[in-house]
């Protein structure tokens, strides 16, 4: 059987972290609220770039992903739906278990 060595988690919470889905504005916590239809929405979206991305190795598709987008803006955001292109982030290279993913989506 094959094991994989993961990196040890990065400082992934903060004591004034909200439980539910949050986004970082100029260092404060701000709640994010979607209902069924954003979600149902979201789902579809997510579906169809995936199954385009899987045919054409162009990047991934990633849902309710937080995105780092520092030193740019001063903030962390958290899109419904989001895509990452090769070009931004290389297939092979690592992604962090950090609490939020310091890459600008396309």
């Amino acid at each position: 059987m094959a094991t994989v060595a993961l990196e040890p988690l990065d400082a992934l919470s903060d004591p004034r972290e909200p439980e539910g889905l949050y986004e970082v504005v100029d260092g404060r916590f701000v709640e994010k609220t979607t209902g069924v239809y954003e979600n149902l929405l979201a789902g579809l979206i997510y579906g169809a770039i995936d199954r385009y991305a899987e045919t054409h190795p162009l990047g991934c598709a990633v849902v309710e992903m937080i995105f780092d987008l520092r030193p740019h803006v001063d903030c962390e955001r958290r899109p419904d739906v989001a895509f990452v292109s090769y070009e931004r982030w290389a297939r092979d290279r690592r992604v962090s278990r950090a609490r939020s993913w310091a890459v600008t989506p396309t």
